[in-house]
């Protein structure tokens, strides 16, 4: 891997370019990229009038295709990897595309040095608004050298577009991300809505259910209550044997037990609806 001290003398070198170079994003053994251009994000111009800065807004669960504001060119003996910078991961921005850089990213069709910029891929996943503002470092540019220089470059291996052609051809492709993304956002709000209406109708079965375990135990109950009152005014005592058994007592009693076993009963049903 490149050290700082590596990047600096592969720069002079001209194996290695990074436009609009800034010494403050060299870190040991990396380079910071910062924010340039978005797609398919919301813009809005904070600050006062006279000091506008461009923010890109990305929503919890959008995605966003972020071209780096720094162009990158690579020699046939370097190869580079981006990872998102730590700052912005914590955030609850996660990284969709590979960060793979190959030996000779940044010439064109001829071999001339002309750079490119990086893309980076991210969606928010957090439930919170993410603001991207041009210039904030984005991607953290790791480099390693190769043993041996590559005979296959970029630009020979894969052709590169025209800037402009090139340009569309992300857009398109931002495009298409953005529309996957929000059917999957709809595919889930239907499905949270069906859950909830399912919710919501076993909640109204439980209750209905309840209700007629509670009218069926008090109709049981008055009507005990009432076989009581009327025993009782007819015959107070009953004997067996040798024993005087009170009648309102002995219904008393029953109606208790009765009650208990209802309530046992509603108990173990209820309990036997939650999910495991």
């Amino acid at each position: 891997m490149l050290s700082n001290v590596d990047i600096i003398q592969e720069l002079k070198s001209n194996e290695l370019k990074i436009d609009k170079f800034d010494s403050n994003r060299l870190q040991p053994a990396s380079y910071d990229l910062t924010v340039g251009e978005a797609f398919f994000t919301r813009i809005q111009q904070e600050g006062s009038p006279e000091n506008q800065e461009t923010v890109f807004v990305v929503r919890p669960g959008e995605a966003a295709t972020i071209l780096t504001a720094e162009k990158v060119y690579l020699g046939d003996g370097i190869s580079g990897h981006v990872n998102l910078t730590n700052t912005l991961a914590s955030r609850g921005v996660d990284l969709l595309n590979a960060g793979h850089i190959d030996p000779g990213w940044g010439k064109d069709r001829s071999g001339n040095i002309v750079g490119f910029e990086l893309t980076a891929i991210v969606r928010n996943v957090s439930n919170v608004e993410v603001k991207l503002r041009r210039g904030e470092p984005l991607l953290t540019l790791t480099l390693d050298y190769l043993h041996l220089a590559t005979s296959s470059p970029y630009w020979k291996a894969k052709p590169p577009d025209d800037p402009q052609a090139r340009r569309v051809q992300l857009s398109l492709k931002a495009q298409a991300i953005s529309e996957f993304v929000e059917t999957e956002r709809k595919i889930e709000r239907d499905i949270a809505g069906l859950r909830s209406e399912l919710q919501s109708k076993v909640s109204w079965g439980e209750l209905v259910r309840s209700l007629a375990w509670l009218v069926t135990a008090l109709g049981i109950i008055m009507t005990l209550i009432a076989s009581i009152v009327t025993t009782a005014a007819r015959s107070p005592e009953i004997v067996v044997g040798t024993y005087i058994i009170s009648v309102p007592a002995f219904l008393f009693g029953l109606t208790i037990l009765l009650g208990l076993v209802l309530l046992v009963g509603f108990l173990i049903e209820r309990r036997s609806r939650v999910p495991k």
